[in-house]
């Protein structure tokens, strides 16, 4: 099989296997912040959708990654994958980054994103600042990822 094929292949899985784990995601924040499930179904909706949006750009950047990654059969270890995603992630000083409405940070062990600091956010989100993603959330996406791929 060659790159452009395997390049198809983990895009036609991550996709679906973003989807399961954002719902997951979800369902434990929620069980961790009970306010909040008056708002669950449009934190899914909301999930569903950006991921959706972003379809076309987590293709490309598939497509630039398995360049990296895949040897020159198009083959790749998705455990070597993210045990080095994960190292990184743990060594990389804490940086900012934004994605058109989202903002957070990256580094230090973990992705925060920020909740926008407004009114009507506040009254659904309660105290919520921020969304933190960990090493054990990473690792729940890989074991989705793993079982599909």
């Amino acid at each position: 099989m060659n790159l452009k094929e395997k390049s198809k292949e983990l895009k036609d899985k991550v996709v679906p296997g973003l989807h399961q784990w954002s719902e997951e995601m979800i369902d434990l924040l929620v069980a961790r912040n009970p306010s909040l499930g008056c708002i669950e179904r449009y934190l899914k909706r909301g999930a569903a959708n950006a991921i959706t949006q972003w379809e076309e750009n987590i293709g490309r950047y598939i497509d630039g990654l398995i360049l990296f990654i895949a040897d020159e059969n198009g083959n790749y270890n998705m455990d070597t994958l993210f045990s080095d995603a994960l190292s990184s992630l743990d060594n990389m000083q804490e940086r900012p980054w934004r994605a058109g409405m989202f903002s957070g940070t990256i580094g230090g062990g973990t992705i925060r994103i920020n909740i926008p600091d407004n009114p009507i956010v506040s009254f659904f989100a309660g105290d919520i600042k921020a969304i933190r993603i960990a090493k054990s959330d990473l690792l729940e996406l890989k074991n989705i990822l793993a079982g599909s791929v």
